[in-house]
């Protein structure tokens, strides 16, 4: 996390404090899960960095550890509600065996003074049901104390997440399924939500939209996709701070991962489209 806290801090990311994640029992308890976070916070959305806790050993805690064994980058997508009821019968329909609700609860500072209790509703999946990663959805509970002004980035200019990058060998199967999973329909290789979107690629695909990156395995997380309200400056602040960037097409720019704790961040500006259409709807033939 020390590390993690340097590397976002150089690129603007003011991390939120360390928490530990406890999950509310029926008894009311509140257990620890074995892992903790810190976040970047932005307008809309939000980067979460996630480590596991030195001497817990629970099922959390060891998919963390086997995850990050495998590559260190992105490794989860939670995916917001309005109603995890809803959303809960909507994936048991579509045979995605969710789990009961977890009632995750996390003391946060506020602003002023204080600190106050941060409130989560989380629906998981088996593990093993999305390869990618850890697939999620969750309402915000207590959305005022997340998005707190003090917390949101703004010297780097970049406003939102707009979108995430997968990489899989069959992008056409994994779009079908994260569309089914999400309740949104796939266009081709993309699902487009209501804020955002899923793009689909397999590994040529990848090394011509965000040259350099390599799949440590497929599938995975490839990039995060930010909007920047002003890339100009965007790229004036990573410039200062001595970070080198890809050129993208369309104006955008990407954050290689030995800056950003193994992950891919690509910055396009607001009112762009990246990845670009007529790239990513493009197949290998070999």
């Amino acid at each position: 996390m020390d590390t993690a806290s340097e590397a976002f801090g150089r690129l603007g990311f003011p991390l939120t404090p360390f928490t530990v994640h406890r999950n509310e029992d029926a008894a009311g308890e509140r257990v620890p899960t074995g892992t903790a976070n810190r976040c970047a916070m932005l307008g809309r959305g939000y980067l979460e960095i996630l480590t596991d806790v030195a001497g817990l050993d629970t099922p959390f805690a060891r998919a963390h550890r086997e995850a990050v064994a495998r590559h260190e980058g992105l490794h989860l997508i939670a995916f917001a509600v309005d109603d995890t009821a809803a959303e809960a019968g909507r994936l048991e329909a579509a045979g995605f065996a969710p789990r009961p609700v977890a009632h995750l609860r996390r003391p946060m500072p506020v602003d002023g003074g204080g600190e106050e209790e941060a409130a989560f509703s989380v629906l998981r999946v088996p593990p093993g049901t999305m390869a990618e990663g850890r697939m999620q959805i969750l309402r915000h509970e207590t959305p005022g104390l997340v998005w707190q002004d003090s917390a949101i980035a703004r010297d780097n200019a970049i406003s939102g997440l707009s979108g995430v990058l997968i990489c899989a060998g069959d992008p056409a199967e994994a779009a079908a399924r994260h569309a089914r999973f999400t309740g949104h329909e796939a266009a081709g290789a993309t699902v487009a939500l209501d804020r955002g979107r899923l793009d689909f690629v397999d590994p040529g695909g990848l090394a011509r939209i965000l040259p350099g990156a390599r799949p440590p395995s497929l599938p995975f997380i490839a990039a995060a996709v930010l909007e920047s309200a002003d890339i100009a400056a965007t790229r004036r602040f990573v410039d200062s701070a001595g970070v080198p960037v890809a050129e993208l097409a369309g104006g955008a720019i990407a954050i290689p991962p030995d800056f950003a704790m193994g992950a891919w961040l690509a910055v396009r500006a607001a009112g762009t489209v990246w990845p670009p259409f007529d790239t990513r709807l493009r197949r290998d033939s070999g």
